[in-house]
């Protein structure tokens, strides 16, 4: 069970019009109030590496994602003209901007794990893309199979044998699907259990699942990567936001991460 252990602020007086990103032991993204991308990373305790705006001059209407694969950190944006363009940082060394290839467009933010990218097309239809570090494009844009529908941006996390796209569905509820290892074969969708309901994008790292909820507060929920959920329950404090949740895991702990009413970015621990 979730052990909370008080939101505080990160510290820099950042801001963000948007929901943050978030992955493993912190590594933070936002779109800062100039539509610049920015990132700042956790060290320890109470330090923070300060924020910094990612190199090339990048510029953003939504809130771009963040992931790592073999230790290198990659940043994903909507670009103005509704691409998706991704940013490399091995080392200290940012590779510069490019668009993903495939002429994919999209009006939300995309989001990753490491190997995997998704988007929303269009029609509401959730899109995937396999890459290997390099990075190395697998397969083409195809949709998750199934049907499903979203009215904001997807989530997925790397859990157990294969990862697990989550979304908001179109009734509002949480649904999701498991991706197979081979980042090919996708299983069937579910809703979560419980009833809970979202007006934004869930947040999910490895087991555990965080949603805003219709009260502006912050609801979470664990599973075990198939059928068992524990219950949904509010995120202490009294933590608010107007928008999607970001969540990330290391081993250990995990750190929800929100745009608060005031727009500034404020975090809570758990393990």
């Amino acid at each position: 069970m979730a052990s909370w252990k008080g939101w505080k602020t990160v510290p820099g007086g950042g801001q963000t019009p948007d929901a943050p990103s978030a992955f493993g032991g912190v590594i933070v993204a936002v779109r800062g109030n100039d539509n610049g991308i920015y990132t700042n990373t956790f060290i320890s305790g109470t330090s923070w590496e300060g924020w910094r705006e990612i190199p090339g001059g990048a510029r953003t209407p939504s809130a771009p994602t963040v992931t790592i694969l073999n230790d290198n950190v990659y940043v994903f944006a909507r670009g103005n003209n509704n691409g998706i363009f991704f940013n490399r940082r091995a080392g200290n060394i940012w590779s510069g901007w490019a668009e993903v290839p495939g002429g994919e467009l999209t009006d939300v933010a995309p989001a990753a794990a490491p190997g995997v990218l998704l988007t929303r097309a269009g029609n509401g239809a959730i899109r995937f893309l396999a890459f290997d570090d390099g990075p190395v494009w697998r397969f083409g844009w195809a949709d998750i199979p199934g049907g499903g529908r979203t009215l904001s941006a997807p989530a997925i996390t790397k859990f157990g044998r294969g990862f697990f796209c989550f979304v908001r569905g179109t009734d509002d509820g949480i649904h999701f699907i498991d991706l197979g290892a081979d980042r090919s074969l996708w299983g069937v969708w579910h809703e979560v259990d419980g009833g809970g309901r979202t007006p934004s994008a869930p947040a999910i790292a490895n087991g555990l699942l965080c949603v805003r909820g219709t009260d502006n507060e912050l609801h979470h929920n664990s599973f075990n990567g198939s059928d068992s959920w524990t219950g949904w329950q509010r995120v202490p404090g009294g933590g608010q936001t107007l928008d999607a949740p970001a969540l990330a895991h290391t081993p250990g702990f995990f750190t929800l991460i929100v745009r608060g009413t005031d727009s500034g970015i404020h975090f809570n621990f758990s393990d």
